[in-house]
C-alpha cells in the first residue's frame, strides 16, 4: 500500500512538471509566433548579383528600415517612409516608399550605390535611363539618371491642351504615363474632369 501511494505521488510530481514544461513550450512559441507575426522581413537582388536590397518593416508595413549592399559595403537608407516596396529596371533597383497619400519618394540604387532619389515618379524609361516625376503642382520633371539633378529639366503643365483640372498636385489626375520610342505621353484629366493626352519629346533623352 505504502509503495502504491509513493509510486501515485511519483506520477503526480511528473505530471506537474510535465505541465510546467508544457506551459512554458506554449508559452515561448506563443511569443515567437506573435513576433514573427509583427515582423516583415525581405530581401531583393540585382539579376548580375551586384546589387542587394534588404528591408524590414513591422508586419503593417510601417516603420521600415532599408539597406543596400553593393561593392560588399553596407549602407542605409535615410528617410525612408513606410509601405516599401522594390522594382528592377535591369540591374538598378527602384525602392519605392510611401510619405502619404498620394505622396511618394523613389531612390535609384545601383552596382556603385545610391543614384538619386525622385518624388512621386510617373514613369521610367529603362533603355534611355529617363525619369518622369511631379516637380511641383504645375511641372514634371525629367532627369537623367547618373546626371545628377543639375541637368534636370522641367515642362510646364500649363503647356498642356486643354488644361489640367485644378489640384493641388498634378499626380492625383494622373490616370497613365509611359516613356515610348524617346517620348513621353501622359493621361490626365482636363479641367471638365474628362480625359485627356499629351505626348511630348521626352527632354531626358537628350542630354
Amino acid at each position: 500500500m505504502a509503495m502504491m501511494i509513493s509510486l501515485l505521488r511519483a506520477i503526480k510530481i511528473l505530471l506537474r512538471e510535465m505541465c510546467k514544461m508544457g506551459f512554458k513550450f506554449f508559452f515561448i512559441s506563443t511569443f515567437l509566433s506573435i513576433f514573427m507575426l509583427n515582423a516583415r522581413a525581405e530581401g531583393f537582388i540585382s539579376p548580375d548579383h551586384k546589387v542587394k536590397i534588404s528591408i524590414d518593416c513591422d508586419r503593417d508595413g510601417a516603420n521600415c528600415k532599408v539597406s543596400y549592399e553593393t561593392r560588399g559595403k553596407s549602407e542605409k537608407l535615410d528617410g525612408i517612409g513606410d509601405n516599401v516596396s522594390v522594382k528592377w529596371s535591369g540591374n538598378t533597383a527602384m525602392v519605392t516608399a510611401s510619405c502619404g497619400s498620394p505622396c511618394s519618394t523613389t531612390f535609384f540604387i545601383d552596382h556603385t550605390g545610391l543614384i538619386n532619389s525622385y518624388p512621386d515618379v510617373l514613369a521610367v524609361d529603362e533603355k534611355n535611363r529617363c525619369v518622369a516625376y511631379v516637380k511641383e503642382y504645375n511641372a514634371i520633371g525629367f532627369a537623367n539618371l547618373g546626371l545628377g539633378k543639375k541637368n534636370e529639366k522641367n515642362y510646364s503643365t500649363n503647356k498642356f491642351k486643354p488644361q489640367p483640372m485644378e489640384t493641388s498636385t498634378f499626380l492625383t489626375i494622373v490616370r497613365k504615363a509611359e516613356f515610348k520610342n524617346g517620348h513621353f505621353s501622359v493621361l490626365y484629366l482636363d479641367k471638365s474632369g474628362k480625359q485627356q493626352s499629351k505626348t511630348i519629346k521626352a527632354p531626358c533623352v537628350e542630354m
